[in-house]
């Protein structure tokens, strides 16, 4: 096991510590739909299980459904045990609609290491570190074409020591929100007068994440702490949708075009030329049944998924089957929807990779509402 050196120089500078939380579970996307259009999702009337994105989404939710998100992180062969997950139900209220959601983003099992008075000069030891986020949301449509949302959200970290060793770490929760809208355009006088089977309708959207209190850390052995503000970001983004609908029967085709602009609001000195984020995708849904996605995101730095200002790829599938298809007369379904996520031979990421990253998850919804 590779171990992590983390020494009071190290801690001292809060700037390392907020590189962490741009890829933890506040920031992880855990949706492969989401994933697979780019994450470019702040205005796709269909995303509304991404509402940690923006809260706004969640109005144009029908029935309740409940979700659990898998995405594998093990992009090398020493974080075999690193994924992050999600499990989420929402549905309607008297008060518009709402969402409680819990992610979980493992590390799997590392090492600590602290300066120490012994012959090696620091004492190690090993633990599984995870961290995770609560999110409660709530959105409502307050216009015909207009919804606003927000997210009430807490992050923490948890550590379990894995040998019996005098040492501590004690975390300070982090407090924050998220508030978001979506305006939708039915463009009622264009396709759709002169071909009574299409429809089509263009949405814009735009939201503020992750407004709220500080992370803090207190390690008993370093007798040093450490604090740093969650990434902030401003999203702004549209989608256009084209349906092909015969009367009273299931949508034929659905196509989706998405693009959204995200920008790192409260960068480090260091990131301060690295904070717009571009993203884009396409879906293809045949007979309400089979999705087809694709998508990418351009960065301003490199990683593992591409070189800075390249094109990071993703692709994936769905899978929708109502339970009326099967001959059960009852008004539910059960969807499957899975992610590519490749991964690419860059630099120093080349060591012990691992090859292409996926993402799956599986919904059930029950389609009618009971207010």
């Amino acid at each position: 096991m590779k171990h992590i050196l983390i020494v009071l120089l190290l801690l001292s500078y809060s700037g390392i510590y907020a590189q962490v939380l741009n890829n933890n579970s506040i920031t992880l996307s855990t949706d492969p739909r989401a994933l697979a259009l780019g994450e470019a999702v702040v205005a796709d009337p269909d995303a509304y299980l991404s509402f940690r994105v923006n809260p706004a989404l969640l109005a144009t939710a029908l029935g309740y459904q409940i979700v659990y998100n898998y995405r594998n992180l093990a992009w090398a062969e020493n974080l075999k045990d690193r994924h992050c997950e999600n499990v989420t139900v929402a549905g309607r209220s008297p008060v518009g609609n709402f969402a409680l959601g819990f992610t979980r983003n493992d590390y799997g099992k590392i090492g600590f290491c602290w300066v120490a008075d012994n012959p090696a000069g620091y004492q190690c030891v090993d633990m599984d570190l995870y961290d995770y986020t609560v999110s409660l949301s709530l959105a409502r449509t307050v216009h015909k074409n207009l919804a606003i949302g927000i997210n009430l959200n807490m992050f923490d970290e948890v550590y379990h020591v894995a040998e019996d060793v005098d040492f501590d770490i004690k975390t300070e929760r982090a407090f924050f929100t998220d508030l978001g809208f979506v305006y939708t355009i039915t463009l009622n006088q264009g396709l759709e007068k002169k071909y009574q089977n299409i429809k089509d309708q263009f949405i814009l959207g735009a939201s503020l994440s992750n407004y709220g209190s500080e992370y803090k850390v207190k390690m008993s052995k370093t007798l040093a702490g450490y604090s740093s503000a969650l990434p902030r970001y401003l999203r702004v983004g549209f989608s256009y949708q084209l349906i092909l609908q015969e009367e009273l029967a299931d949508p034929l085709l659905k196509f989706l075009v998405t693009g959204e602009y995200k920008k790192y609001l409260n960068p480090d000195k260091y990131e301060k030329s690295r904070t717009d984020f571009y993203g884009f995708g396409f879906e293809t849904v045949l007979f309400s049944l089979i999705a087809v996605r694709a998508g990418g995101i351009l960065q301003p730095y490199t990683n593992i998924y591409a070189r800075e200002n390249e094109v990071a790829l993703r692709f994936g599938l769905g899978l929708n089957l109502p339970f009326t298809r099967i001959g059960l007369e009852f008004p539910m379904c059960l969807q499957f929807n899975y992610g590519v996520i490749p991964v690419s031979a860059v630099g120093s990421f080349e060591e012990n990779q691992q090859g292409n990253l996926s993402t799956y998850n599986i919904l059930l919804k029950y389609e009618k509402t009971l207010f």
